[in-house]
């Protein structure tokens, strides 16, 4: 399968489409731009819950093992760029995708790409969608001691299984457990430590 913008475009396109069946009526423009490699990872690295994993040991070489390529950034989902009439924007670093997913089946990167935009596009309407599921965004407050960027996370996957059907999404989870496994294996053994 040939992993080009194209196919990350068409691939969006479809889940906005099932997001605005199952969610919410996409109010605004929103677009994926592309970043490349070595913008995204510096971004990465200065994100907070990313340092806390850097320094809880989840990563040895961040720019090597870290598999996520999809970002909101806080300025380009501001209701200001409604005014400026501007879109909203999921940034993509393609150059990570295509290396992360060339692994998989296109059947397994449809659905996995569907998930993580079902999760950023939550990110960008989280407002409307937590007026919408107060119960679910009080539950992952609570999950998560009312740590707010936490539970912004976990809010955010709470939504894709809404909109996906159970095969697509478990088809997801699969794929997240081959590409995130060195993480969640450092993950588990930093908490068994920290309970030591």
């Amino acid at each position: 399968m040939k992993l080009n913008k194209k196919f990350f475009e068409s691939t969006f396109d479809s889940t906005k489409r099932m997001f605005e069946s199952k969610m919410m009526k996409i109010p605004h423009e929103v677009i994926i731009k592309f970043q490349s490699k070595e913008d995204y990872l510096v971004a990465v690295k200065e994100n907070p819950l990313i340092q806390t994993q850097i320094n809880l040991g989840f990563y040895k070489d961040i720019e090597k093992e870290y598999v996520g390529f999809a970002v909101v950034y806080a300025n380009d989902k501001l209701e200001l760029r409604t005014i400026m009439g501007l879109p909203y924007a999921i940034t993509i670093c393609d150059e990570i995708a295509k290396d992360v997913l060339k692994p998989f089946t296109s059947t397994e990167i449809k659905a996995y790409l569907t998930h993580v935009y079902l999760h950023e596009l939550t990110h960008i309407f989280d407002n409307k969608l937590k007026e919408t599921f107060p119960d679910m965004w009080q539950e992952n407050l609570s999950k998560t001691n009312q740590n707010v960027p936490m539970a912004n996370e976990l809010f955010a996957e709470s939504i894709p299984p809404i909109v996906m059907g159970e095969k697509d999404i478990s088809i997801y989870k699969s794929v997240e457990k081959k590409l995130w496994s060195k993480v969640i294996l450092r993950a588990e053994q930093a908490k068994r430590q920290r309970r030591l």
